[in-house]
């Protein structure tokens, strides 16, 4: 079929031999796709699916020109290579073949999450190995036919040995005859590559825009690829905590810097190069998630319920590099009136007037980043805990300052919660020290003496927790958190009812 001067031909294959056009190079990642990002649930669904016969989607190549303008990376690793020409891009399923290829050929051993199992007893796929069990072969130990038969010798003496080697020589069949659809494209541009690239992800498998991006920006002779750009972000992020940012809050920033609305929606992403503003963005990432940290104790997006925040503090960043005193508190005055407000959750045009509001206080045209601070409601704690939420997040940051009001936030980081009774707000304890999680547990099991106060403890709660009168604890250990939180409120500017 031809259409716009492209060449589709739909075709099938054995999984067998795109694994050896994968190894001979025939088949490669273009350096433009997006990384590995599926997790053992997913490669055991693909598995199940392919053990069990049912399809699992077709697979999208093209052929590229002679002397394509990009290079290729690994199908495990993502690493860039140097290698010629490839015969055919692998441009959708590369998710679906680098989970088959890793699990089943010796270039994905080392990465455990290639290091599929098949019980031979249960006739069950498993993560979970044991020595002990003979009849647990990995997928690239059956996969492979010598391997099977050498790895049978091991089962020569086990009473069931024909039923058992029967099962795995099955799975080996089912492995190797397995075939799965193609559609390779002929005689296409890179853009038309990318074109068919960015309608297949956006109807089928959800891509970010950054993979968009990714795929879209992709330009002959440049040094780095945006993921490559995103990681150098992330690694100086680390010190703060917020090396786990997502890849579109970083998206969005650009989207700011190029002079767009705040969370509009761009359909045309190929219209916007967000590459100009990438280094200045990752600078003023740093600045922002670093006062985050020492200034707010927000110690992880985790604790950062309303992720878009990120966007104008870094705007204000870029406008004010070396803020006053008064402008570090009014902005950390604004991040926690909005979050214990959460006002944040409206409808994207009540965020647009608070964001554009906050813009006119980093561009210098208000004192204030709101027009009016009301006073808020007095803390209570009658709701259900759950990190990531407004309420839990503020409460844990809370007390995160209380943890840390006479030590030096620098170097800490948030570590999970100390769960004293159950998973409610008054039962956890954010832990930012490593040694507090044994410290807490033996003290309170071993009747052990230590500095309660920190953890938001005194020596009735330590009785009662020791006594297993767990609901009085957690009546007495409420109203001592909504104090603190009535001081954290009062200590940045914010009056309670």
């Amino acid at each position: 079929m031809k259409n716009n001067g492209i060449n589709i031909k739909p075709d099938r294959e054995y999984f067998r031999t795109i694994v050896e056009y994968i190894d001979t190079g025939k088949f490669a990642v273009p350096i433009f796709q997006r990384d590995f990002v599926w997790n053992r649930s997913q490669i055991l669904d693909l598995f199940d699916s392919i053990i069990k016969g049912y399809p699992i989607g077709t697979i999208l190549l093209w052929r590229p020109p002679q002397e394509p303008p990009f290079g290729y990376k690994d199908i495990i690793t993502d690493k860039k290579l140097d290698v010629p020409n490839s015969e055919y891009c692998i441009l959708d399923g590369r998710q679906r073949l680098t989970a088959f290829y890793g699990c089943v050929t010796e270039k994905g051993k080392g990465n455990d999450d290639f290091g599929l199992y098949y019980d031979l007893e249960k006739e069950i796929l498993t993560y979970s190995f044991s020595p002990k069990k003979k009849w647990l072969w990995s997928l690239r130990e059956i996969y492979d036919t010598y391997s099977l038969i050498k790895k049978s010798q091991s089962l020569l003496d086990e009473p069931d040995y024909d039923e058992l080697f029967g099962r795995a020589s099955r799975l080996n069949k089912i492995l190797n005859d397995y075939v799965v659809g193609e559609i390779i494209m002929n005689d296409g541009s890179l853009e038309d590559a990318q074109m068919a690239f960015t309608r297949l992800n956006s109807k089928g498998t959800p891509i970010s825009n950054w993979d968009m991006h990714q795929a879209l920006s992709y330009s002959e002779g440049e040094d780095r690829t945006l993921n490559e750009m995103l990681n150098e972000i992330r690694q100086s992020l680390y010190d703060y905590g917020f090396q786990d940012i997502k890849e579109d809050e970083v998206l969005a920033c650009c989207y700011k810097y190029a002079g767009h609305r705040y969370l509009e929606k761009i359909d045309e992403l190929e219209k916007v190069d967000v590459k100009p503003y990438i280094q200045s963005v990752g600078q003023d990432l740093v600045l922002a998630t670093h006062f985050l940290h020492d200034y707010c104790f927000i110690f992880s997006p985790k604790l950062f319920p309303y992720a878009k925040q990120i966007v104008p503090i870094s705007y204000f960043f870029k406008l004010n590099p070396n803020p006053s005193e008064e402008q570090k508190r009014e902005m950390a005055r604004w991040i926690f009136y909005t979050i214990y407000t959460q006002q944040l959750s409206g409808s994207l045009s009540t965020l647009r007037l608070i964001f554009n509001r906050f813009d006119e206080f980093a561009e210098g045209r208000k004192l204030l980043a709101c027009d009016e601070y009301q006073e808020v409601p007095t803390p209570q704690l009658g709701f259900s805990f759950s990190t990531g939420t407004a309420k839990s997040d503020f409460l844990l940051v809370s007390m995160i300052r209380h943890r840390l009001r006479n030590e030096s936030p620098q170097g800490m980081s948030f570590l999970g919660n100390y769960t004293f009774v159950t998973n409610t707000p008054a039962g956890v304890m954010p832990i930012v020290d490593k040694g507090d999680y044994r410290m807490l547990h033996d003290s309170l099991h071993n009747n052990i003496t230590f500095d309660y106060w920190p953890y938001c403890l005194n020596e009735e709660l330590v009785r009662l927790l020791r006594d297993k009168k767990y609901d009085r604890f957690i009546s007495i250990r409420a109203d001592l958190l909504c104090q603190i939180e009535i001081s954290f409120l009062h200590d940045y500017g914010i009056d309670t009812k």
